[in-house]
């Protein structure tokens, strides 16, 4: 309740309201997804081992750089423009963007998924079936991903925060995990990484049909009569620069698992990526608030309150640092137990987990940068941090890997992520005319 009073005392702005709930919404809801989808990995690497549990923790990271691809920047391009529409007013061209973005997104996910298939058919024999069935399925999982993406990125831009996160964080794993629990159930044996990427894409087609009918129920009733507007071209100049940021952000965040199951083994990889999962207990309040503000940013941006982005901003700052140290130093004490959930191998990845909380302590400290950029029109200046970043963070996998296995991907990424971090914010003051 404090955080509340303090909130709503940095202004009376109905939007500053909404960050208010919409922040408590947001830490309950993803911390239930963060619970829910915990267990469900645990799950997931004590049943199929760390080897099946790699192989799919490998073909997800595959399917998200597809997803990506297939977006084409529209989950932040929605969300930013479905924000400044309602704001204004423009209900028609709020209803075309919806459209628009699934309609490319569709075409994207088509082209792309044909060049997939086609190239794991010709290396299908170097790779190894399994592995290439997996990947093939993965294929349609990363449709999945891209129009529920969207579709709670709608949702959210629409301020149904509870809603857009039961689509995505919440009711994905408790799906999921009824789908893999009930068939290992009557089974009674291993569940492997096809079996679970399988059942993964299922539950995202279900949700794509949930998250559809809440977004027609909570769509501005003037926009279900009124006839779509097309601003096509618009759309895409600025979509394309965010589809490179997200690139570039998913790339930096995906590299170390790929490198790691390329280059140290699916094992390893299996272990990264529970190293990987838990991180999130310290950025999954950093994301909460990224969900909440980020539509914020863009309302006060295009209504030109460059004072009201400034008092949110640094106050989620010192809000997600109360929050995230305690978390950090709890998983950088007690590594080997909090590992030790997965299964007893998992406490090989010790070190890595305390490199990596370093990192993700950074993250969430230096508070929603991206976003500060990506909504209010300065994503060109992201983009070339972001550019560099990548680049440095694949050549450091590449030698670290090979020089110390996972703790070398933990440090390289470590080292990445305080570079764009430190960047982003020494040119904010240049940018917004404030420091942050």
């Amino acid at each position: 309740m404090k955080v509340l009073k303090i909130l709503n005392k940095i202004s009376g702005d109905d939007n500053l309201s909404f960050l208010s709930k919409g922040i408590v919404i947001s830490f309950g809801s993803q911390g239930l997804a963060f619970v829910l989808s915990t267990f469900l990995h645990i799950f997931i690497a004590r049943t199929a081992g760390p080897e099946n549990y790699g192989i799919y923790a490998y073909a997800v990271s595959w399917t998200l750089l597809f997803a990506m691809m297939s977006k084409f920047g529209f989950v932040p391009s929605v969300l930013r423009f479905v924000a400044s529409y309602e704001a204004n007013g423009k209900w028609g061209l709020l209803k075309g963007i919806i459209i628009k973005s699934h309609q490319i997104s569709f075409a994207l996910n088509i082209v792309f998924g044909s060049i997939s298939f086609i190239i794991l058919l010709i290396v299908r024999k170097e790779i190894g079936v399994s592995i290439s069935n997996v990947l093939l399925v993965s294929i349609l999982l990363g449709t999945g991903m891209t129009h529920l993406q969207i579709i709670a990125s709608s949702l959210l831009s629409l301020r149904k925060v509870f809603l857009s996160k039961l689509v995505t964080p919440v009711l994905r794993p408790l799906i999921l995990f009824i789908f893999a629990g009930g068939f290992l159930f009557l089974r009674g044996d291993k569940i492997t990484g096809l079996e679970i990427i399988t059942f993964d894409v299922i539950t995202h087609f279900i949700l794509i049909l949930i998250g559809a009918v809440f977004l027609y129920r909570n769509v501005p009733v003037m926009v279900r009569s009124v006839k779509a507007e097309f601003a096509t071209k618009v759309w895409i100049k600025v979509t394309f620069p965010l589809f490179l940021l997200s690139a570039l952000h998913l790339v930096i965040a995906q590299t170390d698992i790929i490198m790691v199951g390329s280059l140290s083994g699916l094992k390893d990889a299996g272990i990264y990526n529970a190293v990987v999962k838990l991180c999130f207990i310290i950025t999954f309040s950093l994301i909460s608030v990224n969900s909440v503000i980020a539509p914020l940013i863009s309302r006060f941006y295009s209504l030109g309150k460059s004072d009201e982005i400034k008092k949110i901003f640094r106050f989620t700052r010192v809000l997600l640092a109360m929050i995230s140290l305690p978390l950090g130093a709890f998983l950088f004490l007690l590594s080997d137990f909090c590992l030790s959930v997965f299964g007893d191998i998992f406490i090989n990845g010790s070190t890595s987990l305390k490199i990596m909380v370093i990192g993700k302590l950074v993250t969430v400290i230096a508070g929603p940068i991206g976003f500060l950029y990506s909504m209010t029109g300065h994503h060109n200046s992201a983009l070339k941090v972001f550019g560099i970043s990548a680049i440095m963070n694949i050549a450091l996998n590449f030698i670290f890997i090979r020089l110390w296995g996972m703790d070398g991907a933990a440090l390289a990424s470590t080292i990445t992520i305080i570079f764009w971090n430190l960047t982003l914010i020494f040119l904010s003051k240049k940018k917004f005319g404030f420091s942050i």
